[in-house]
């Protein structure tokens, strides 16, 4: 043909989907060779480490500078057609443009140069665009077919799953088995639950970052995307079928894992409520009243305690001569000082949960945690005869005692999480189980929550929590046991639960 130049311009292109920079790097020398030795000047060298399938999920940048360079080439050098492209359509595509501007296209595996102006050059081409497609789409089936596979089997996907460490054989490579990582499992349990009470996550992130925890990459910091990803992965929650195994993610539908969950169904289901879940509705709800922004334990929602108006509470801080409050968001119709207000209210919360019904009124128990809660119920029973035989005359040793309480207790702690119910939020359950020992110990329980996990269960407690108008005034005067009488005079409450 009539070159466009008096020297053939070539551009020299190379490809490899697995990534691998070597492979390509020897593609473009046997490519380099082949230009030279048909006295070609080379012009672009171009490559792409990404595949060419229409199963791509990335873009071949490079190819499109390739298209783009046609009008001013002669010749585009590829090691063998498929490096150029595996889909039919656009593989046609580009013999048409190489077609118009009259560019030669060389295989150097096929030592051959192709003109698409030759109709048999054409189909020739054309048909290796077909042998790519078709090869392109078998290998996609086997794919995923093996990924299918590999998931209805409960094998984990690779890369690793942050929290837990691989076993392979050493032989042959061929997975064994995936375990809790001795020191990032502890982290992963400590995101789900923490998020799970509530705990905003920029609190997480700077504690994890003060900490210097590995992060799952390896990277210098920790973010919210990543707290957020982590706390709902569904690999670290139990299977519905099998609470003992993991959950393998497969197209949606859940397979039983190869592995043992990291934490419970009821810890993974309160964070998933926190971060909304799959909830486009609640997640907004949660961005437009985010845990991280939250001032006050009563103010800024009608969920937690209104005035007698209907209106939701704003707080308003402590200033010159006047201490913080709370007032009707509306027109102001109640008004009470904050810190009078927050502790009856606690007071309310403590004495509720620290009562022997707690339980059986505020949660609604499901077949996992009721079987938990029998084991957990046998499993303490074994340990208190353990212990009383220990006092009696023929009974067992010091040292068996020993043996068995640390072989136990561990046992009693895992049952005791895995009868918390699925639903319920966690601080409430944590409440709960503080109030089997007393109000002293919900007290201290309470006051070791954040405040978002507060408000939680103060919302789930109360059906209705309102503040009347002011009968008495107040004075900075006032004795604090009167105070607090007169503010809890114009509180009246309604519980969730009878």
């Amino acid at each position: 043909m009539s070159g466009k130049s008096a020297s053939s311009r070539a551009a020299i292109y190379g490809r490899n989907s697995s990534a691998k920079q070597k492979s390509i790097n020897d593609q473009q020398a046997e490519n380099r060779a082949f230009a030279e030795a048909n006295g070609w000047t080379v012009v672009a060298e171009l490559d792409d480490p990404s595949s060419a399938s229409r199963y791509a999920t990335k873009s071949r940048t490079n190819w499109a500078r390739l298209l783009e360079l046609l009008p001013s080439i002669d010749v585009v050098v590829l090691w063998e057609p498929s490096r150029g492209d595996r889909t039919l359509a656009t593989w046609v595509a580009f013999l048409d443009a190489c077609r118009e501007h009259q560019v030669r296209v060389a295989a150097v595996s096929h030592s051959r140069v192709y003109d698409p102006r030759n109709p048999r050059d054409y189909r020739s081409l054309a048909e290796d665009g077909v042998d790519s497609a078709y090869e392109s789409d078998k290998t996609s089936g086997r794919v995923r077919r093996g990924h299918a596979t590999a998931a209805s089997a409960g094998r984990p996907h690779a890369p690793t799953t942050y929290g837990y460490v691989r076993r392979y054989d050493p032989a042959t490579r061929a997975f064994l088995e995936q375990l809790p990582h001795p020191e990032h499992a502890a982290v992963v349990r400590d995101i789900i639950v923490s998020v799970g009470r509530g705990e905003p996550l920029h609190q997480v992130t700077h504690r994890l970052n003060a900490s210097r925890t590995a992060t799952p990459r390896g990277g210098a910091a920790w973010y919210h995307s990543t707290i957020r990803g982590i706390a709902g992965n569904q690999a670290y929650r139990p299977h519905p079928d099998d609470p003992a195994r993991g959950v393998r993610m497969h197209n949606g539908d859940l397979h039983i894992g190869q592995w043992p969950p990291l934490v419970t169904e009821s810890e993974w289901q309160a964070a998933q409520a926190v971060l909304g879940g799959n909830s486009e509705t609640a997640r907004r709800a949660r961005r437009n009243s985010a845990p991280g922004q939250i001032k006050y334990l009563l103010s800024g929602n009608s969920a937690v305690m209104t005035a007698a108006c209907g209106s939701m509470l704003s707080g308003f801080c402590a200033t010159d001569g006047r201490g913080a409050t709370y007032g009707c968001k509306m027109d102001r119709c109640a008004s009470a000082p904050m810190p009078e207000v927050d502790e009856y209210v606690t007071r309310l919360v403590v004495a509720r949960l620290a009562r022997q019904d707690a339980r059986r009124l505020w949660v609604v128990d499901d077949v996992a945690s009721r079987a938990a809660e029998e084991e957990l119920s046998q499993l303490r029973a074994e340990l208190e005869a353990a212990r009383q035989s220990f006092y009696r005359p023929g009974g067992i040793s010091a040292e068996a005692l020993a043996g068995k309480e640390a072989a136990m207790v561990p046992a009693i702690e895992d049952a005791r999480r895995r009868a918390q119910p699925a639903g319920a939020p966690l601080a409430l359950l944590e409440l709960i189980e503080a109030g089997k020992f007393g109000t002293e110990r919900v007290q201290a329980a309470w006051e070791a929550f954040p405040l978002p996990a507060r408000r939680e269960v103060i919302a789930g407690l109360f059906g209705a929590l309102t503040l009347g108008p002011a009968t008495v005034r107040l004075t900075r005067w006032t004795p604090p046991a009167e105070r607090l009488a007169v503010v809890a005079d114009r509180i009246s409450h309604e519980w969730s639960h009878a």
